[in-house]
């Protein structure tokens, strides 16, 4: 693998959905606390807010139904008019909870606020976030879908989890990800280089130094929780990391994972990604417990860890993961906090924290080859705001001819 390969970044999605939005927003083609714009809707949605939408709290569906996970429209006209017809479906019921009264993570609320974006810009939601957010920030390895090369063997693929064996899923043989319909949601793909350039551009708009794309009071609007912790597209968690508070997302298709975490104290950003499918895994490697949750409990009151991830047939609840990989404690609770993959000894280079290093799946075949990247680390050039991506990175396990078979991990800091 290279730093420029691109990997699925799965519901990491939402917060550059939610970027796009506020970014129209200060254009003055919407407004978050107003009521839905140019939709027809049931009386119940009357209530409802873009705000709640972008904070799981309309009362939206967890997923789209069963009948649109094979829905995949040819061209751009026509997957904007088939998300019309979706989302009309979705609104022509009554929202499954009051608005703005509980938290219910839901795909479904992304994929309208998407479409409201189309909607008021005249413009599907994947050209809108390529030219208003990833073209400003020089994201230029993004796309959507599940990554693919010019011909096969050029990228790592995704992979899926069957009887504890992992099977790769070739894009050149199979659609590889969820209907683009939810691409709001869920959709993304990127170098982790870009992905910590991202991470780093809202670190710096929640700091007010020198933002780009937004001022500094609208990158703090999206990261503002409004219930449960969730924001707009972030969880914001106080006293999470080494009693700093960190802002964070992470998603999966079942065939990757990917983790973002914003830490504005440290001027910093990390992202963490994995084409292997197996969730709870990936979460096992990329975070540790405190010590309330390595006893197997949660702190009285503290709240639970918000619904994060999303399936092709539905969503999972992260939970805090002992090294042990069971379970510690229920919704994790203010016992979990990301691992810091870069803590290290004074003056030494980053290294990431025991137990990311990825180590050879003994479940899976003898013959199948695995693959690790370590750190590739970012640092602002002089002036500025996002910096460069750095390029150190080591491999190992994967030759170029089995390179899209083989699973591992990479990751990238920005600061």
């Amino acid at each position: 693998m290279t730093v420029d390969d691109r990997w699925h970044v799965g519901s990491v999605t939402k917060s550059m959905t939610a970027t796009l939005l506020a970014v129209l927003e200060d254009d003055g083609l919407l407004a978050a606390d107003a009521p839905l714009p140019d939709v027809e809707m049931a009386d119940g949605w009357r209530a409802c807010t873009l705000r709640h939408l972008l904070t799981h709290t309309a009362g939206a569906p967890a997923d789209l139904p069963p009948r649109c996970r094979n829905v995949w429209p040819d061209t751009p006209e026509a997957l904007v008019a088939e998300r019309r017809r979706v989302v009309a479906g979705v609104l022509a019921a009554a929202p499954e909870s009051p608005c703005g009264e509980r938290f219910a993570y839901s795909n479904v609320g992304y994929t309208v606020a998407g479409h409201i974006a189309e909607t008021v810009a005249a413009a599907p939601c994947e050209t809108l976030l390529r030219d208003r957010v990833f073209a400003p920030l020089a994201l230029r390895s993004a796309g959507f879908g599940a990554p693919r090369g010019e011909r096969p063997g050029m990228e790592p693929v995704g992979h899926r989890v069957l009887f504890r064996r992992r099977f790769p899923v070739d894009p050149f043989e199979t659609r590889a990800d969820n209907t683009p319909l939810m691409a709001p949601a869920s959709a993304v793909h990127m170098s982790v280089g870009d992905l910590a350039r991202y991470g780093a551009a809202h670190v710096a708009g929640e700091l007010g130094a020198d933002p780009v794309l937004l001022a500094a009071p609208s990158w703090r609007r999206l990261h503002a929780p409004f219930r449960d912790g969730y924001a707009r597209g972030w969880i914001r968690s106080p006293k999470d990391w080494d009693g700093l508070d960190v802002i964070w997302h992470n998603g999966s298709n079942t065939l990757w994972y990917a983790f973002l975490a914003l830490l504005p104290a440290r001027n910093m950003a990390v992202a963490l990604v994995t084409n292997d499918g197996a969730v709870q895994r990936a979460e096992a490697a990329f975070s540790t417990p405190g010590p309330r949750a390595r006893r197997g409990h949660r702190r009285r009151g503290a709240p639970r860890r918000p619904r994060v991830t999303d399936r092709a047939a539905g969503t999972a609840r992260p939970r805090a993961v002992g090294r042990n990989g069971r379970s510690a404690g229920a919704g994790g609770g203010r016992g979990w906090r990301p691992i810091n993959p870069l803590a290290q000894a004074p003056g030494n280079p980053p290294t990431p924290a025991a137990p990311l290093g990825a180590q050879p799946d003994r479940s899976s075949s003898p013959r199948r080859s695995t693959a690790q990247t370590r750190f590739a680390t970012a640092t602002p050039a002089a002036g500025s705001a996002l910096g460069g991506t750095g390029t150190a990175a080591t491999s190992s396990g994967t030759a170029a001819g089995d390179r899209p078979r083989g699973r591992g991990v990479a990751g990238a800091a920005a600061s």
